[in-house]
């Protein structure tokens, strides 16, 4: 939210939330007004929210009437988020290769693909050359974030 409101120029309060069930629990409420959330577009069809916009460079497969966050007036807004295996630097490749192996197999099975379209979330094998890549393109993004954002250390 930092990112969004700094590029859009607008002032917002950050208010911390123990998980995404309370944060949307708080904008049914009505007592929070926005959020940025992840795996909730079985709310899209709930009366006591609005969906304004996704984070991401293209529009989500699950809503795809949505428009993106540029699309919608904030041009060069992108925001994605991802979940991945992480192992030591030490961890041997032919060893880091079997498990990625492994989790192709994973998010190939219908099961494990469902569950996840169930809480709109897209799965995507890298290979652990492009995770790497795309770990560090999003540390330096979120780099930049911070920065943007004015956030401190305290």
């Amino acid at each position: 939210m930092a990112y969004l409101a700094a590029m859009a120029s607008i002032e917002l309060v950050q208010i911390p939330m123990k998980g995404m069930n309370e944060a949307v629990g708080e904008v049914i409420a009505g007592r929070s007004h926005v959020m940025i959330a992840a795996g909730v577009a079985h709310y899209a069809k709930d009366a006591r929210v609005r969906f304004l916009a996704t984070t991401g460079a293209e529009r989500c497969r699950f809503l795809p009437e949505l428009p993106t966050v540029a699309e919608a007036g904030l041009p060069g807004y992108a925001f994605e988020s991802w979940l991945g295996l992480l192992a030591p630097v030490a961890t041997p490749r032919p060893v880091v290769d079997r498990i990625n192996l492994a989790m192709a197999r994973l998010l190939k099975d219908p099961v494990i693909t469902e569950r996840f379209h169930r809480s709109s979330l897209e799965p995507r094998n890298l290979s652990p050359d492009e995770f790497n890549r795309l770990l560090r393109e999003d540390f330096e993004k979120m780099a930049k974030v911070v920065k943007l954002s004015g956030a401190t250390i305290q």
